[in-house]
C-alpha cells in the first residue's frame, strides 16, 4: 500500500472528510478525503493513522502520536479506534476511544479545537 503524507500549508488544519461508501463484497468501502488526497479504503485490512512515516495515513502534527489511530472494518461496520495516542482522539469537544463510522461527521486528531481533524 502507498503512504500518504498529510501536511497542510497551515498548522492544524488537517481536514479528513471519511463516510461509508456504497455495498461492495464484504461490506462498503471507506472514501477518504482531505487536502490532496482522494482515497477509498476496502474491507479487510487495518489502515494505520500517525506521524509514523510507515502508516497508510501520515498526519505531520507534533500532538498527533506515532500511532495514533486504526481505521478498520469490523463485522458489520466501520470502526474508528484510538490506540492510546498522547493528546486523544475527538468528535466535537468530546475525546472518543473507539467509534463506529456511520454518518459524516468532523473528527479532530491531538487537540478537541486545533488539532488536525477529520470528517466522516
Amino acid at each position: 500500500m502507498k503512504e500518504v503524507h498529510l501536511r497542510s500549508e497551515e498548522p492544524y488544519s488537517e481536514l479528513m472528510v471519511i463516510k461509508p461508501g456504497g455495498p461492495s463484497g464484504d461490506g462498503p468501502p471507506l472514501h477518504v478525503r482531505t487536502r490532496g488526497l482522494d482515497r477509498v479504503f476496502q474491507p479487510g485490512p487495518s489502515y494505520r493513522i500517525g506521524r509514523n512515516p510507515e502508516a497508510d495515513l501520515v498526519l505531520d502534527d507534533s500532538r498527533v502520536s506515532w500511532q495514533h489511530a486504526v481505521l478498520r472494518w469490523e463485522h458489520d461496520g466501520w470502526l474508528l479506534e484510538d490506540t492510546n495516542s498522547t493528546n486523544g482522539t475527538f468528535v466535537a469537544a468530546d475525546r472518543v476511544s473507539r467509534m463506529t463510522i456511520s454518518d459524516d461527521c468532523e473528527i479532530r486528531f491531538g487537540h478537541p479545537q486545533s488539532g488536525p481533524r477529520g470528517r466522516r
